[in-house]
């Protein structure tokens, strides 16, 4: 991370640096180092996570439309009321 001023030209040493290394070592390099994230799953992972929170933000679910139509009629407390009486958890905090 670098400042917003020193973006430029620190990416361009950065490639300098990486121009003058052979080019199938950084090929391979990056490669390996790509197969390392895969083998971690942290690429299906994050991918997996991307699904899943588009599933929930984007559609919406009737829980979510519920809890946001009592928060529009009746206010955010009322809302976060029916939410923790739906888990058992009202008066208990």
């Amino acid at each position: 991370m670098v400042p917003a001023e020193r973006l430029e030209a620190s990416a361009l040493a950065l490639a300098r640096h990486i121009a003058v290394i052979d080019p199938q070592l950084v090929s391979e390099t990056k490669r390996a180092i790509n197969q390392c994230f895969e083998t971690m799953g942290l690429v299906e992972a994050l991918n997996a996570a991307l699904d899943i929170d588009l599933a929930i933000e984007g559609k919406g679910s009737d829980d979510k439309r519920a809890f946001m139509e009592i928060a529009r009629k009746d206010g955010l407390r009322k809302a976060i009321e029916w939410r923790d009486a739906r888990f058992g958890a009202a008066g208990n905090g």
